[in-house]
């Protein structure tokens, strides 16, 4: 009896194990890569992250707002692949069959093309190979790819291969959908009947769907022809012997085979040689607008084009209709004509004229020297060391960023420096830096405070001084930043209810005389003085100052605000002695707008402030000013980049220091402001020019002193962002160059 029990226990425990009751079936898996478990949208669950190799969490996503998905949380989070060492990959358990695989990306960090370059692979192939997230969606834009994989061996791996160091991989998110199982293959387009000339190849063709992959055989009269095993299948030359040849292709996968129809190859008898039947005409055009010059031919395909100009070749003008560049008043008289070939001979049409009438022109004079250029900033006050490395990247980079080159930093009453940080990026990426007080302590001021204005106490003259002194090296010595410039007081005309302090201009002159340029100089502190900060385009306060020679030579800079909507003006007193003038701060309380309105507003006042007043740098209030609903930063309430920002960028990316404003005859054109700008010891030069117009303006551009190759366009508009156009053609001195409606566009050279 127990025999029996062991043997019927032994047959269940066999048949349990050996042959199970019911097929496995495939699995959902969504995974939310560098984030926790979370819920779409659709109430589908994402686990949290799980099966990969490597990497690390995306800082840059965390900040990120990703448009183009319903799911922009889904997005917040993303595993980074490391620089050196193995691939990211992830590997995930799966029952055999077909899946279909959705990858999610966002690039959240960098702002241009080719800087995060990767390879994916699914299950051993490469599937999408140097995927550039940025160059198919952009900044902070969703980003989905999908494909078709079967699973054989009950595992599905994805691998994220870096091409270099540098171009680390991202991913934000992995779903995986069963799809079925695998397909024998059909033919969904037929090979086509082809009808060629002798001398001349065919070409045929198929479209498949199916499992893949997917192979293909091509037959010649039922017959395999070496070799021919892809999709597409091209003859060698022919003769008259291939007419009535008939191919087809025999398509396989795992599954099965299939086998197209048959196309037929049909030869003709004869050759005829090119022959024009319609002439390129001669074309007049305004100048900065391209001409197209086309011709009709006939004769034995294929027929090859070449456009000619002066009876040279254009490379690259290989059709039935050439279309130049934005022409140039140089161009006026140029001929074009085109050379036509087969297998039988060639031909050349007839030459068309090209007539350039000339349009409104600006001159700029490389000998028109006027003043340097210092630069363009803001100022972090409002900030402190809340810049984050992208912010940094945006505001002072000159190849990812607007380039701008001055930081204006607060400093403070009370020792402490709550904004190094944000000082010492700003430095990495060469930027100079300069500060300024808004209050002494509230113990060396008359209302013992350092709100509510008051003034500097006369017996702390020497200690402010010293306070200011102790400042710079301990600024330098202790966190390696050279302080460039130091304004002596913060808007001393303002009695402010945040931190201000009230001076009179004999104040000034007295504590500069006294105290502060003679502790400089026991010092041995090179930093340079600027004096007064007014809240408006006014200096009553520097007279008794510089009308003191001894004063006068202790300071380098005299600066203003314009919160008094002031028009610009120069200040002769002050530039009359060689000072450099500074506009140190302005910008608005209205209900915040960063559009190209408001950034053209902007730019009118900097090239103002350039022309005019031959300013030597241009402020900003503050670069970032979160959870404010007006106008006071470079950046609008939510951290987003303004219009206002890109427009300055259009000066401050181009004009460097060190740059010099040059001479031009102005605008013909009512609405257009012109400024330029050249850098003596490279010969590069920048011409900005503003388009206040509803519609798009041509000028015409003659460089007097000098010239250059090529000339590219940066522009923004409502538009773009700050963002490289074509570049256009010099034609001796001279080139033509389109505005678009309300944009401010550099035009950089060489």
């Amino acid at each position: 009896m127990k025999r029996a029990v062991w043997a019927f226990s032994f047959l269940f425990l066999f048949l349990a194990v050996c042959l199970p009751l019911t097929a496995q079936t495939q699995q959902t898996i969504r995974v939310n890569a560098g984030g926790t478990a979370y819920r779409d949208t659709k109430s589908q669950l994402w686990s949290a992250d799980y099966g990969f190799n490597t990497g690390s969490l995306s800082n840059s996503a965390l900040s990120a707002t990703v448009t183009g998905t319903t799911d922009p949380t889904l997005f917040k989070s993303a595993r980074v692949g490391t620089a050196s060492g193995a691939d990211l990959q992830y590997q995930f358990a799966a029952v055999n069959g077909m899946y279909l695989v959705n990858l999610y990306f966002a690039e959240t960090y960098y702002d241009s093309a080719g800087k995060r370059v990767f390879d994916v692979q699914i299950q051993g192939a490469t599937l999408f190979s140097a995927l550039d997230i940025f160059a198919q969606a952009g900044r902070n834009h969703a980003l989905v790819k999908s494909a078709q994989v079967s699973v054989t061996n009950g595992q599905l791996v994805i691998r994220f291969a870096h091409r270099t160091n540098a171009n680390v991989p991202i991913i934000s998110a992995i779903e995986i959908l069963p799809s079925g199982t695998s397909t024998a293959p059909s033919v969904t387009t037929q090979p086509a009947s082809q009808s060629i000339s002798p001398g001349q190849p065919a070409t045929f063709k198929v479209v498949a769907s199916g499992t893949a992959p997917i192979s293909y055989q091509w037959q010649k009269n039922g017959t395999a022809i070496s070799g021919a095993t892809a999709a597409i299948y091209t003859t060698p030359a022919t003769t008259s012997a291939d007419n009535g040849e008939t191919f087809r292709v025999v398509i396989r996968n795992s599954v099965g085979s299939v086998t197209s129809s048959s196309a037929t190859l049909s030869i003709a008898s004869a050759l005829v040689a090119p022959l024009v039947i319609s002439q390129p005409v001669s074309q007049n055009v305004a100048a900065g607008q391209p001409a197209t010059f086309s011709v009709t031919a006939n004769g034995s395909a294929p027929l090859a084009y070449q456009w000619m100009k002066n009876g040279s070749n254009i490379s690259g003008a290989n059709g039935t209709s050439y279309t130049t560049p934005p022409t140039t008043t140089t161009e006026n008289g140029t001929t074009f004509a085109v050379a036509l070939s087969n297998s039988v001979g060639r031909t050349t049409s007839q030459a068309a004229t090209l007539s350039v009438a000339s349009g409104p022109a600006v001159t700029v004079n490389w000998t028109d020297v006027h003043q340097v250029i210092d630069g363009f900033g803001a100022s972090s006050a409002a900030t402190g060391d809340g810049i984050t490395d992208s912010q940094a990247d945006l505001f002072w980079s000159t190849t990812s960023g607007v380039g701008l080159s001055l930081l204006r930093v607060q400093i403070q009453s009370d020792g402490t420096f709550p904004d190094v940080a944000t000082m010492q990026k700003a430095k990495a990426r060469g930027v100079t830096i300069w500060g300024t007080p808004w209050s002494p302590p509230a113990s060396m001021k008359t209302n013992g405070s350092t709100v509510n204005g008051g003034n500097l106490l006369a017996n702390d003259y020497q200690a402010w001084a010293d306070y200011l002194t102790n400042y710079v090296l301990q600024l330098k010595n202790t966190y390696g930043v050279n302080l460039y410039a130091l304004s002596v007081q913060n808007e001393p005309n303002w009695t402010a209810s945040w931190d201000s302090c009230i001076w009179t201009g004999q104040n000034f002159h007295d504590f500069l005389g006294n105290n502060l340029i003679p502790d400089f100089t026991k010092n041995g502190i090179t930093t340079k003085i600027m004096m007064p900060e007014e809240t408006g385009w006014f200096f009553d306060m520097a007279t008794a100052t510089l009308n003191d020679p001894t004063t006068a030579a202790g300071v380098s800079i005299i600066a203003a605000h314009n919160y008094d909507g002031a028009a610009a003006a120069p200040y002769p007193l002050g530039q009359g002695l060689g000072k450099k003038l500074w506009e140190t701060e302005v910008s608005t309380t209205d209900s915040y707008d960063g559009s190209i309105g408001n950034g053209l507003y902007w730019g009118q006042k900097i090239n103002d402030f350039m022309t005019v007043a031959s300013a030597n740098a241009w402020h900003y209030w503050v670069l970032v000013n979160p959870g404010t609903s007006d106008n006071g930063g470079l950046m609008g309430p939510s951290n987003e980049a303004t219009k206002r920002l890109y427009v300055m960028g259009n000066f401050s990316k181009f004009v460097r220091p060190g740059y010099y404003r040059i001479g031009t005859s102005g605008s013909p054109v009512s609405g257009v402001s012109i400024s330029a700008y050249k850098d003596p010891s490279s010969g590069k030069f920048a011409i900005v020019a503003i388009n206040h117009n509803s519609s798009q303006v041509t000028l015409d551009y003659v460089l007097n002193g000098f010239t250059a190759n090529t000339i590219t366009p940066w522009v923004t508009s409502g538009t773009y962002n700050l963002a490289a156009q074509p570049s256009i053609q010099v034609g001796g001195n001279s080139f033509s160059a389109t505005l678009p409606a309300s944009s401010v566009t550099t035009l950089v050279g060489p």
